[in-house]
């Protein structure tokens, strides 16, 4: 998810609040870019499975919105761990190089 910064009117108070609006979810998979190992697709095949790893994206992305604490079980965390640790690692230095 992203997020934008936007304004909301506030008529009560007469003025505008800054508020953060999620941007539209925008996935997109080119089936040309896509590469297969250990099987031969064609056109059509490689154009249906774009599709479901799109709609399979939307759909986990909508669960994962949706969720309360044990809802989405099969999430991969570990996964997760280093990106979270580069986020934080990143917030709290001064410099951040990547070779």
């Amino acid at each position: 998810m992203q997020y934008e910064l936007s304004t909301k009117e506030n008529v009560d108070l007469k003025y505008n609040a800054n508020i953060f609006s999620e941007k539209d979810f925008v996935f997109d998979v080119n089936a040309a870019g896509l590469k297969v190992e250990g099987a031969t697709l064609d056109e059509a095949a490689q154009a249906e499975l774009v599709k479901k790893l799109r709609q399979r994206v939307i759909d986990y992305k909508a669960e994962i919105q949706q969720a309360g604490k044990d809802v989405v079980k099969d999430f991969p965390m570990d996964t997760m761990v280093p990106f979270v640790f580069m986020y934080y690692a990143i917030q709290f230095s001064e410099t951040a190089k990547f070779s």
